[in-house]
């Protein structure tokens, strides 16, 4: 009985308490305030914050004052997608001034620095550490967008032509002639190296297959130890020509 009084005292001496308290509400931010608080702690990019703007500016019931504000906060965004494009050009970070200007472009403003100018930068970048498969990336993406120059898209198609690279030159050779009309009047070679790769058959990995064979190598008894078992070595090799000759690597 006694624990049940103890017990009774102390909850009502917890409801006292939170009968005394008033109850908070955060304040919590709405609509643009929101947008440029989540923005400030980088929950989100300038170029969501973009779009998001937009979004809001779509509601019915938004007032002219409402209006004004975001308008405003969209002319600030845009000017710093611009000066992040510029700060990271100068300090030659050129994926993300890249990152930038694309998405100033995408939403028809044209950035500080061209989308040219930072591939061309790009391209030194790769040249100077003989990416060539970052070379080849960015090229593609120049001249998918027409910003290669048109000896350039040639140079490009040469060195798949050049590397017997069939898939390649075709796939871009189909591609380009119509993204530069006047690339095969330029360089009429270009149809020679089409029609040399056309005629290259496809590798048939069946007959490749064919042409491999597995060596065993009998070396007789290894004595060791008193003891002897067989020495024996496995390796692979193929035909290179008809007359039986195998082609193994050295330890075979």
């Amino acid at each position: 009985m006694r624990c049940l009084l103890v017990i009774f005292f102390i909850l009502a001496g917890i409801m006292g308490c939170v009968s005394q308290q008033e109850i908070y509400t955060p304040d919590y931010a709405q609509g643009i305030e929101n947008i440029e608080h989540n923005l400030d702690r980088g929950k989100i990019d300038l170029f969501d914050v973009y779009f998001y703007i937009e979004t809001y500016q779509k509601r019915k019931d938004l007032t002219q004052s409402e209006k004004e504000k975001s308008d405003k906060l969209l002319t600030k965004i845009k000017e710093n997608m611009n000066q992040a494009t510029q700060d990271n050009y100068q300090k030659s970070n050129y994926q993300e001034a890249l990152r930038y200007a694309q998405s100033l472009e995408s939403i028809g403003e044209s950035p500080a620095v061209s989308i040219k100018e930072i591939y061309l930068r790009l391209l030194e970048k790769a040249d100077l550490s003989n990416d060539v498969f970052a070379l080849i990336d960015i090229k593609e993406e120049m001249a998918n967008k027409a910003l290669l120059e048109i000896n350039e898209v040639y140079n490009f198609l040469k060195y798949f032509a050049d590397n017997k690279a069939r898939g390649e030159f075709l796939y871009y050779y189909s591609k380009y002639v119509q993204k530069y009309p006047e690339l095969t009047a330029k360089f009429p070679d270009l149809e020679k190296m089409k029609k040399n790769l056309e005629e290259l058959k496809e590798l048939n990995l069946e007959q490749l297959m064919e042409g491999v064979v597995t060596v065993f190598l009998d070396k007789g008894l290894n004595i060791k130890n008193n003891a002897s078992f067989p020495d024996k070595a496995v390796g692979t090799g193929f035909f290179i020509d008809n007359q039986g000759f195998i082609l193994t690597n050295y330890h075979v």
